[in-house]
């Protein structure tokens, strides 16, 4: 079986949230038996990979036009930098079951002239909840208002939903959500690049925070830890993550026990998550389904995080939810003598049986084609 695949951007390297579930949802698939026709958009260093060719059966590639006017239009600007003539007529030119990554690559279907077609849109985010969650992080008055801006014309654009035959939602809150525009509306958690459970018994000696740091909203959690958790404890500590902002090593200057790690490599990052005794998921919002928190339960050791990360997933058995700093602080103090034992891998390996890709795939599949 064939089908179409529309992703908002080039899903390799998977180095980072939204192209890490892609990648590894179109190697699920092609592992699967089927046939994927790739769309992808193309923009800044996303550019054409030769490794897509060996899962999917075509790739297709689209120039995102970054024009600054689509900001003005009445369209969200990460849905009207996608609209392709193109991929419209690639579209159109077979009768493939077509799966739309997230929001943003709904064009086509805005222009209705998808009629009749069987449509799935995976649901990354309420995109309109996590662009006003970006406004509320973000210091720099220009783009919090573009953050503003976009959520309202999110929230209007959604709409579009009503068109598709189901919705593939990320998280158990989304899914709830999402239910007001369709009746076909399923739960396919993050795809991951784990096969199986990696985890080591037994103790490390620092705590981890994983993140891509780049992210405002991912510096603004880690620096909340920082003054009101980390300054407080006296275990090492480790913050890794993809391009750390200078706030954060200003934050963490002359804090003895805290130490940044800059880019890790795959490898690298896997044996800080593995090594660590405690690693910590934390967040601002409770936005989507935390891709870190599969990290940290599939290769960590214990796993600390607050409520917003946590609840409703299905993963609350098997982390330490924090309320508070004093929570934090608590727990960390408390997790830092307690080994990591095989009841624990055990518990893990019968709780996230249902969050492996294969177990993700099939339940896509189902819809895809049914």
């Amino acid at each position: 079986m064939i089908v179409n695949v529309v992703s908002f951007t080039v899903p390799f390297p998977p180095d980072y949230g939204g192209a890490i579930d892609v990648f590894y949802k179109l190697k699920a698939l092609s592992e699967l038996g089927l046939k994927v026709i790739l769309h992808c958009y193309t923009y800044r260093d996303r550019t054409v990979k030769k490794e897509l060719e060996d899962i999917c059966f075509k790739v297709h590639y689209y120039e995102r036009d970054l024009n600054p006017v689509f900001l003005f239009s009445k369209l969200p600007y990460i849905v009207r930098s996608r609209s392709n003539s193109r991929l419209i007529e690639n579209l159109l030119g077979n009768e493939y079951p077509i799966l739309f990554e997230g929001l943003h690559t709904t064009y086509p279907l805005y222009t209705g002239l998808l009629k009749g077609r069987k449509i799935i849109v995976r649901t990354h985010n309420v995109e309109h909840k996590y662009y006003a969650a970006l406004a509320q992080s973000e210091s720099n008055l220009l783009r919090r208002l573009y953050f503003k801006l976009e959520s309202l014309k999110l929230k209007r654009y959604e709409s579009v939903l009503n068109n598709v035959d189901s919705i593939a939602a990320i998280s158990p809150n989304d899914l709830d959500y999402f239910q007001k525009y369709s009746t076909n509306v399923f739960l396919v958690t993050p795809f991951h690049p784990f096969d199986r459970l990696d985890v080591k018994k037994g103790s490390g000696d620092y705590i981890l925070i994983h993140a891509d740091l780049s992210v405002t909203e991912n510096v603004k959690s880690t620096i909340w830890l920082i003054d009101n958790v980390l300054k407080r404890v006296k275990h090492n500590v480790v913050i890794a993550g993809k391009s750390p902002q200078q706030v954060l090593y200003d934050k963490s200057k002359g804090v003895s026990n805290i130490q940044i790690i800059n880019d890790p490599n795959r490898a690298q990052m896997d044996e800080l998550i593995q090594n660590a005794h405690i690693n910590i998921t934390h967040s601002l919002n409770s936005q989507g389904f935390k891709l870190k928190l599969l990290y940290s339960l599939f290769k960590g050791r214990h796993c600390l995080c607050n409520r917003e990360v946590v609840q409703n997933t299905g993963l609350e058995k098997l982390c330490n939810v924090a309320d508070s700093a004093d929570d934090y602080v608590g727990l960390i103090n408390l997790l830092m003598y307690k080994k990591f034992e095989e009841t624990s891998i055990l518990e893990r390996e019968s709780l996230l049986g249902r969050f492996s890709n294969a177990w993700q795939a099939e339940v896509l599949v189902k819809y895809l084609l049914g």
